[in-house]
């Protein structure tokens, strides 16, 4: 389910798509090869910086973007924004202490699923630092081998740098 967030479309003057119904987000999905459920959610703010002082309202927003996700039968939540992945995965595992009986998605950048698509290794996504680990559905699907899933940080391994290219 693509989610667009209210800061990737804003403002209107320098927007790349159109801000009360975008479709480059979906559009993305479908040309690598992912199925699209609408989200009437889709450019609704997650929160954004009131994660800081107000988390309980964001853990609440997140439970809603992802609750809809949820009854609609999708998989996964696809976004641009980094707070927005830090709202709906942080704050959405804070909301499962609020609500009974709640669960998370993955959640996926669209630049990680490109990275998946084009077949890149899977290292570059950094998967280790979202809550809900998006390996799992990708080995369910049969997108990538279950060995990934050892990979990265929480396995204790450290993480690779790439050196900066002067």
């Amino acid at each position: 389910m693509p989610y667009y967030g209210c800061m990737f479309l804003r403002p209107r003057e320098v927007s790349i798509d159109d801000a009360e119904d975008p479709t480059i987000l979906s559009d993305l999905v479908r040309a690598l090869g992912g199925e699209v459920v609408d989200n009437p959610f889709k450019i609704e703010c997650c929160g954004s910086y009131h994660t800081i002082e107000e988390k309980e309202l964001v853990s609440r927003r997140a439970y809603k973007i992802t609750t809809y996700a949820l009854e609609r039968k999708s998989d996964a939540i696809v976004l641009t924004c980094p707070l927005c992945r830090f709202n709906l995965d942080q704050r959405g595992k804070e909301a499962e202490k609020i609500f009974k009986g709640y669960r998370q998605l993955p959640i996926y950048y669209y630049t990680q699923l490109i990275v998946v698509a084009l077949g890149l290794n899977i290292d570059l996504c950094d998967f280790s630092s979202h809550v809900v680990d998006p390996r799992v559905l990708l080995e369910k699907k049969k997108i990538i081998p279950k060995e990934y899933k050892r990979k990265g940080t929480k396995s204790g391994k450290k993480r690779r740098v790439q050196k900066r290219v002067k």
